[in-house]
């Protein structure tokens, strides 16, 4: 394993220096100055009210331009970087290890044609890394995304919310009745993607949803 790395030397992935043991995916000065999220209490939580109810989001890093997590991101997203989601996932778990009695993870699904053409769904890869941790169950099948909308990229904050209404449909209610469930997706901007997820998720008799973002 040494010669190998000798000869094809493992790369931070922001700054691009050579690994050295005990580092992975981002030397130690890019992942000490990855973009930390805190609010006035020193915590990565906010507060994200749906159709007048309030839900807690955990959130790991500040999405900045050209920032070590917005790289890590954009190669796992769109150049099938796909073991950077365990790495995420590990990530993530540091935020919320405190959690207790999460039944299950729920990613924010793909439509079945965008997944088909990217061949997975990045918030799912994370979502497995955290599985891992948290010791409970993936559910990929139970929240459905129906139509395959553009992209949020250049919309505005109320036609980002135009766009995703009524996208999402559930196969499954009864499991997850009286359950605490993860909702996870990659990266939260206006919330209109996660705030859509959760109405559909509200038709759940007694069901407590965390929300947890990568950025």
């Amino acid at each position: 394993m040494d010669i190998i790395n000798l000869i094809f030397p493992k790369t931070c992935y922001s700054c691009k220096s050579v690994l050295v043991k005990n580092e992975r995916v981002l030397c130690l000065k890019c992942y000490v100055d990855l973009p930390k999220h805190f609010n006035r209490q020193n915590i990565h939580q906010l507060i994200l009210s749906v159709n007048g109810k309030n839900y807690k989001l955990y959130r790991r890093y500040k999405f900045q331009k050209k920032s070590a997590i917005q790289k890590l991101i954009y190669e796992l997203k769109y150049n099938n970087k796909a073991y950077l989601g365990e790495y995420l996932g590990k990530e993530l778990y540091k935020n919320i290890s405190h959690l207790q009695n999460v039944n299950y993870i729920i990613p924010v699904p793909l439509h079945e044609e965008k997944l088909s053409q990217r061949g997975y769904n990045q918030s799912e890869l994370i979502a497995k890394g955290l599985q891992k941790h948290l010791k409970c169950k993936l559910l990929n099948d139970v929240l459905v995304r129906k139509e395959n909308t553009v992209s949020q990229t250049n919309k505005s904050r109320f036609h980002r919310f135009e766009n995703m209404a009524g996208v999402f449909y559930l196969t499954e209610k009864k499991e997850l009745e009286n359950k605490h469930i993860i909702l996870l997706d990659d990266v939260f901007t206006t919330g209109a993607t996660i705030s859509e997820c959760i109405k559909v998720l509200e038709q759940i008799r007694n069901i407590n949803i965390t929300i947890v973002c990568m950025a």
